[in-house]
């Protein structure tokens, strides 16, 4: 992955995804609250884990399920980006050539 960003077609709808390449720091400072921005990204398994985490360190005396879920956080700040275009890809949409887009980012 190369590019500075990904712009992703769907065949059906024509319907347009831009999606940053390389560190996301929405995963990283928001990925903890309810899982929202794995949900915006369709990676829903990654979402339920947190929303699963969240909910578990609330009797979690020691601050393991804390430290879990920031070194999670760390690791979707990454990969969270990549690991988005690729379940795109995996679910039928396509790369896009020639097309600009200024917002829609995320």
């Amino acid at each position: 992955m190369d590019k500075k960003e990904y712009v992703l077609v769907h065949p059906l709808t024509g319907e347009i995804r831009s999606i940053k390449n390389g560190f996301s720091w929405t995963c990283l400072l928001w990925s903890w609250f309810f899982g929202i921005p794995l949900f915006i990204r369709k990676l829903y398994i990654w979402g339920v884990v947190m929303i699963v985490l969240q909910f578990s360190s609330f009797p979690d005396e020691s601050g393991v399920i804390g430290l879990v879920m920031l070194v999670l956080s760390v690791v979707l700040g990454f990969k969270g980006n990549e690991w988005a275009v690729k379940r795109y890809l995996a679910k039928g949409w396509t790369l896009a050539t020639n097309i600009h887009i200024e917002s829609n980012s995320y």
